[in-house]
């Protein structure tokens, strides 16, 4: 039976409880009623079935009685849908009892006892009105059982007549729907009402007691008005004098924020909105007065390194005192800004020509080689600095700051730590750049990237026991570019991640397919890149590598320069260790050109040292290479590293490094890097017993 949604739990519940209200009289009447039919008609009827028919609805009417009697005593053990679906349930076994008492009498030969019938249900239906209309669904499932009876009686003998009483039967049946159903909404409006009403008189209540509160408070804030006018008057100059402290404030924090819109926080030198206020100006001064002006575009050299090693709160510290040294050397006209990262911006006003500009570029560079000493460190700081002149090099801000930047970068490609002026070719060199990039992130996705692989021999047999995998780029437009025309950008546009990925997962499959042949290689060796090694994810995405490729770690050589493991020592080894815990081989790659010490040598979980080429080219020429050259193998010796020679390109160099006990070698004399087919031909024919041959 479907349940109209109540306006709220609480009328819901009164409305429960009025159902509940009429328990005792409904049902003791139903009792009585039954009682007086059952001992009135005996003669009518068989007795047993009346008497069946006396039990039945005597006990209907007896759960209804219990169930009132619980909801009495323990209401709230059940929620009041739970209690008013009980009740209908029983009420619905009642309605049946009576429905049943009149199809008894559907074959009733005298009309008179038919008509009584028809009369007394109907009458019985018509009083369930008032007492179910708390609860529709109770008063449907008394009194449709009932109608149901009375139409099914009417209906089972043919005649207009009956069809037509059968009829009015639905029709009072509705009838006492619609009436149910208005007496169950006006009990609801009334609850609501009640309720209402009762808010009103707690509101009107509250109102009242307010205002007698009020009027209490009036009277002693009357009594008390005098004195109140003198504080009050106290009051007033006091509050005149805050406001005018605090309009004080506001004034002085809305000239904080448009300081703070205008300059760095880090720093407090003008930012890019402020230097593009005052270049402009300083242009138009320079327009008008016929005068030259000039714009350095200042870069901190291997800044980040800072960052990464020593964490981002020295870094700060360092960028703030270099602010200091840069604001102090400048004249007083002149502008410092920073326009974020480690990238500042001098304007110099009124020179003479490119002489001041290149005084004041060596007095910056001057002031920033002198080291700076924070919290314990001892921190040297070098710079690449661009410079453009106006109206020469340009004529508006953004021309003038993309001229100097494109100087800065040609005073970094000259070596770093130095100075340089802008030339035409330079935006042109900028743009080649800028494309070059663009290519090469392309190159990745277009797979025209190629790994090539350098054969490294065992000395005493001149076998092929391994290879260092080494990237191509087969360009489209100019053909296969070697390492020096594009890592360099790749390192710098942090392209080195994605491409240094690439070659790993690219040798790492290489080597597991010449293993699963049997060729003879033990491993491939694969350069890691500084910005590789810095991110935090490097071991996982090696493992995943490895886990892709069916490569097993032994199989595998990684080489980390000796240069970046002497600038961030501490970070370095616990990388290395994690690579060397997992079974992955380690070299050091260029050993002799980073001043490392025996002590640092000795933390280093490596299995290689790489003689540097530098210190191989000369062995003929030079005994200070000699000697550098036999010192490392003799090191590598006692530590019971291995030692790889590169550059190997002559008899005499492979003469020398066998004599001194060098164990592997690699170079030009036992083969150029190679495409993987060429460099597999080379082990099969290793595998065929064909010695390397020497170039």
């Amino acid at each position: 039976m479907h349940e109209r949604q109540q306006p709220s739990h609480q009328i819901f519940r009164e409305q429960v409880e009025m159902l509940f209200s009429n328990g005792v009289s409904a049902n003791v009447s139903v009792i009585v009623i039954a009682f007086l039919f059952s001992r009135t008609l005996p003669d009518t009827l068989e007795a047993g079935l009346l008497q069946t028919w006396f039990y039945l609805i005597t006990i209907a009417a007896l759960i209804r009685l219990w169930i009132w009697h619980r909801y009495q005593v323990g209401y709230q053990s059940a929620t009041p849908l739970q209690w008013a679906r009980r009740y209908t349930w029983a009420t619905l076994l009642t309605g049946t009892g009576w429905a049943m008492l009149a199809l008894l009498f559907a074959d009733n030969p005298e009309p008179i006892l038919q008509g009584l019938m028809f009369i007394l249900l109907l009458g019985i239906m018509s009083t369930a009105v008032s007492i179910l209309a708390p609860y529709t669904p109770a008063f449907f499932a008394y009194a449709l059982p009932q109608a149901s009876a009375l139409i099914v009686i009417l209906l089972m003998k043919p005649g207009t007549e009956r069809i037509w009483f059968a009829i009015g039967v639905i029709v009072f049946t509705l009838f006492l729907s619609v009436s149910v159903r208005r007496s169950n909404q006006s009990i609801v409006r009334l609850l609501l009402l009640q309720h209402q009403n009762q808010d009103l008189i707690r509101q009107l209540n509250s109102e009242i007691e307010q205002r007698r509160s009020a009027q209490r408070q009036l009277e002693r804030h009357g009594e008390e008005l005098e004195d109140q006018v003198t504080s009050r008057t106290r009051q007033l100059i006091r509050i005149n004098r805050e406001l005018q402290q605090e309009m004080e404030e506001r004034r002085r924090v809305e000239e904080n924020l448009k300081h703070l819109a205008h300059h760095d926080a880090l720093t407090d030198l003008p930012n890019r909105l402020l230097l593009q206020d005052r270049l402009g100006h300083a242009i138009e001064r320079a327009r008008r007065d016929h005068s030259q002006l000039a714009v350095m575009f200042l870069d901190l050299d291997h800044f980040k390194h800072i960052n990464d090693s020593l964490g981002h709160a020295l870094g700060d510290e360092l960028l703030r005192e270099v602010a200091k040294r840069l604001s102090g050397r400048v004249r007083k006209g002149d502008t410092v800004a920073r326009l974020g990262g480690d990238e500042f911006i001098i304007v110099m006003e009124h020179i003479d020509g490119p002489d001041d500009a290149d005084t004041l570029a060596q007095e910056l560079m001057e002031t920033l080689r002198h080291p700076f000493n924070l919290r314990g460190h001892r921190l040297f700081v070098d710079t690449s600095i661009g410079i453009c002149l106006f109206p020469s090099d340009g004529d508006n801000c953004d021309e003038l700051l993309k001229n100097a930047d494109a100087a800065m970068y040609q005073a970094k490609e000259d070596g770093r730590n130095n100075y340089s002026f802008y030339q035409a070719h330079l935006t042109e060199s900028s743009m080649d750049r800028v494309n070059m990039v663009s290519s090469l992130r392309q190159a990745l996705d277009r797979e025209e990237l190629e790994v090539f692989f350098q054969p490294q021999v065992s000395l005493p047999d001149r076998q092929v026991i391994g290879a260092e995998a080494l990237v191509r780029w087969n360009h489209p437009e100019t053909g296969v570019l070697q390492p020096a025309r594009f890592l360099a950008l790749a390192e710098e546009s942090g392209l080195i991640v994605p491409m240094g990925l690439w070659v790993l997962r690219s040798a790492c499959a290489h080597v597991t397919r010449w293993k699963a042949a049997g060729l003879p290689i033990q491993r491939v060796a694969v350069n890691l890149a500084a910005k590789q090694i810095r991110r935090a994810d490097l071991l996982p995405e090696i493992l995943d590598v490895l886990h892709d490729t069916g490569c097993r770690p032994e199989w595998l050589e990684l080489e980390i320069t000796e240069g970046f493991i002497m600038r961030e020592t501490d970070s370095a080894i616990e990388i290395l260790r994690q690579l060397r815990q997992v079974g992955i081989n380690l070299a050091i790659d260029d050993f002799g050109t980073g001043y490392s010490s025996l002590s640092h040598l000795k933390r280093l979980p490596v299995n290689k040292l790489k003689i540097d080429r530098s210190f191989i080219r000369d062995l003929a020429r030079d005994p200070s290479d000699a000697a550098i050259a036999r010192a490392v193998i003799a090191l590598g010796a006692s530590l019971n590293l291995e030692i790889t020679a590169e550059g190997v390109e002559n008899a005499y160099q492979e003469r020398f490094l066998v004599r001194e006990s060098c164990q592997q070698a690699q170079g030009f004399r036992y083969g150029r890097p190679m495409p993987a087919a060429k460099f597999n031909r080379m082990l099969e024919r290793q595998q065929h017993n064909f010695p390397v041959r020497a170039v």
